[in-house]
């Protein structure tokens, strides 16, 4: 790990010096390249498209064409680069879903949890530390014994609170008696850390109906863009 300073010459800069000075400097520029400027914190001394890794999270940043920020590219570890964190959970059973009344959906079975970020008791996805970003989020829902004209409608909710502006809810409507009517639905969304991502669901027949275990499920994934 090593960074340059203003020993010789400022940052990458090599003043003219005399030789123990020189030989230090170039040694020192060559061991901050060597090890793509790494260090603990952003380097204080920076130039545009600089590249660096934070050692405090394994993040890799680069800094933008202005030079006044840096960006997040990723974090180092085994599968830098991958769409990680990702999950993909299921119902183990059937669940009575009350009339009119967004319901949590109890998504007790993992298929897929790459972070050990989603709870099974609580049927939410928490983003890991240094995981933040876009993330793909959706599932499908499929409820039994709607009538003709029945809504079926399923929201991803955020930090327990329905979105607002965008993906508040997605509907399907059921077209026969006493049938199975699903509704799927995908979306971006840009979560902070510990942010907690679950899926809901609601439906207007009028009466307690059961969810279609085999036809249900939730899933999500973190683009590798910021």
């Amino acid at each position: 790990m090593a960074r340059v300073d203003t020993t010789g010459g400022n940052g990458f800069v090599v003043d003219n010096n005399v030789g123990s000075v020189f030989r230090t400097k170039i040694n020192s520029a060559f061991a901050a390249i060597n090890s793509l400027n790494s260090g603990s914190g952003d380097p204080s001394i920076t130039t545009a498209f600089q590249p660096h890794i934070d050692t405090s999270d394994l993040a890799l940043k680069i800094r933008n064409g202005s030079n006044n920020a840096f960006i997040q590219l990723g974090v180092i570890d085994t599968n830098f680069g991958i769409n990680k964190p990702a999950f993909a959970v299921r119902p183990s059973g059937a669940q009575a879903i009350a009339n009119t009344t967004f319901t949590i959906v109890n998504n007790n079975t993992e298929i897929l949890d790459t972070d050990s970020a989603y709870n099974t008791s609580t049927y939410k996805f928490t983003v890991p530390t240094a995981k933040a970003g876009k993330y793909v989020i959706g599932g499908q829902v499929c409820i039994d014994d709607l009538q003709d004209g029945d809504a079926i409608q399923m929201s991803f909710y955020v930090n327990d609170a329905q979105q607002t502006a965008y993906g508040k809810v997605s509907r399907a409507y059921c077209s026969a008696t006493d049938v199975f009517t699903s509704v799927h639905a995908q979306l971006i969304l840009d979560l902070s850390v510990g942010d907690t991502v679950a899926q809901y669901v609601e439906h207007n027949e009028g009466n307690n109906q059961n969810t279609v275990t085999a036809e249900t499920w939730f899933y999500g994934y973190r683009l590798t863009v910021s």
